[in-house]
């Protein structure tokens, strides 16, 4: 078995390596060495823009895309965040003809205008796994559940990166998988390269200012449909039976449970959230746990709660979080020879939240961001009240920094 597993890989190897024989030399990516961004074999370090470039405009010109990059090139920016290196291509499914002048030929063009420049391009939110549809539903053959999963999605679908859900419905992971590596397979007419190998993008996101763990412990879950909310209570029974065992040790840890909480029966409430929620709403998806509770119907809030107990409703989101971006990641980085050597941010932004940080340090890089404007409140700066960030060295915030 060792030896079929190693020729497996070795066979997987030498696949990789005749398609990267095809492709620019890997001292044209980005890498990090040592804890540092590198580029041929040296230390570099980016200064970049973001957003604000013309392809997204109705009456967009080539000129204007030219003029543009000219001026990001003049600032003495080296690299840019670009959006929409992945939405041009899901408004617009069929391709195009190079220089026929549509929206995903344009975009296209602003890349090659970058990389013509010696300019490397951050994709933001470049894994968010696009848009999941109800005729998606037999990408996992569980027909036993399909008709539900395809209700609770609707018509319309959702947008796999949105949707809470994601992170734990099976469904919803492998169809944003499967959208990514679509996006990464399609080729720019204008670099000839596949946009997962080509190595103008130096930094990799899967989303952007996600705050999914903002947003579980704020109660976004209770809103879903029954399917997903049902879902979630099981893995959430599951996380409890495989760190307790047994309902006398989750007694003992949380110094006692609400009447008619059962781990066996599976009708332990999924609380606290960060605000005050009734019972009905915290688990009016399992009809056992309602048999139960239904007698004592009432708000439940954090004071309500043993320390540890809160502890864990943390730990189990977060946990789900980890292994979903770890999944993410782990895809996401077999599509192509960018992706697999450029570093990949698995969100950007922190937002005080300490599940977040955590979920950088397991990344390939850290990634915050706020917003600074033009204003400043000294008035001894000789442009006050205004002032421009190419004046002074780069910082993160006008007064406290989230970090």
């Amino acid at each position: 078995m060792t030896r079929l597993i190693l020729i497996s890989l070795l066979a997987a190897f030498a696949h990789l390596a005749a398609q990267d024989a095809t492709l620019p030399p890997d001292s044209e990516y980005v890498q990090i060495q040592d804890g540092h961004l590198h580029l041929d074999g040296k230390r570099v370090r980016f200064w970049a823009g973001i957003n604000g470039q013309p392809h997204w405009r109705k009456d967009c010109t080539v000129e204007d895309i030219v003029r543009s990059v000219d001026r990001v090139e003049a600032y003495g920016f080296n690299m840019m965040r670009l959006w929409g290196v992945h939405r041009t291509f899901d408004k617009q499914p069929e391709g195009y003809v190079k220089g026929d002048g549509s929206k995903l030929d344009l975009h296209d063009r602003t890349i090659a205008e970058f990389k013509k420049r010696g300019i490397k391009i951050w994709v933001g939110a470049g894994g968010t796994g696009g848009r999941a549809r109800a005729e998606d539903v037999d990408i996992i053959d569980e027909p036993e559940t399909a008709a539900a999963w395809q209700e609770a999605i609707g018509p319309k679908g959702v947008k796999c990166a949105h949707y809470v859900a994601t992170l734990w419905d099976p469904r919803l992971e492998a169809i944003a998988i499967r959208n990514n590596q679509t996006r990464m397979n399609r080729v720019n007419h204008h670099t000839g390269l596949r946009i997962g190998d080509d190595p103008v993008f130096a930094v990799w996101e899967l989303t952007n200012e996600q705050w999914w763990m903002q947003r579980m412990v704020g109660g976004t879950w209770i809103k879903l449909p029954e399917y997903f909310r049902d879902s979630l209570l099981v893995k959430w029974h599951e996380f409890l039976r495989n760190k307790y065992g047994t309902q006398e040790a989750l007694v003992t840890s949380w110094t006692g449970l609400l009447p008619g909480e059962n781990l066996v029966e599976g009708t332990i409430l999924l609380a606290p959230m960060r605000n005050a929620a009734r019972t009905a709403a915290l688990n009016d998806a399992n009809v056992h746990a309602m048999a139960k509770l239904d007698s004592v119907d009432t708000k439940y809030g954090r004071e309500d709660f043993n320390v540890r107990r809160g502890r864990d409703v943390n730990e189990f989101f977060a946990g789900l979080l980890l292994a979903h971006k770890q999944r993410m990641s782990d895809s996401f980085k077999k599509n192509g020879k960018s992706a697999r050597l450029c570093p990949l941010l698995w969100d950007t932004g922190m937002g005080y939240n300490g599940v977040n940080q955590l979920m950088h340090q397991n990344a390939d890089a850290s990634s915050y961001c706020a917003y600074v404007g033009g204003l400043t409140h000294d008035e001894s700066h000789e442009r006050y009240p205004w002032c421009s960030g190419l004046e002074q060295p780069p910082r993160i915030c006008l007064d406290v920094p989230w970090l």
